[in-house]
């Protein structure tokens, strides 16, 4: 029994690592995407403009 009980800790480990770096990836992700979206923005509109993590337009005048 304590064979099994050690190779489920070690599953249920390996998969919240799995877990845990895709999150960390699709968070690096987004950040890529909304400084794309930042630099889009302000060539388009010859200004600062910023989108926050909520997608809200930021004017910085």
């Amino acid at each position: 029994m304590a064979g099994r009980a050690t190779e489920a800790a070690l599953l249920e480990e390996r998969i919240l690592a799995q877990i845990s770096a895709s999150v960390r990836r699709s968070g690096a992700r987004a950040k890529g995407r909304i400084a794309s979206v930042n630099n889009a923005l302000t060539a388009k509109n010859h200004g600062p403009v910023q989108l926050n993590r909520d997608n809200d337009y930021i004017r910085m005048d």
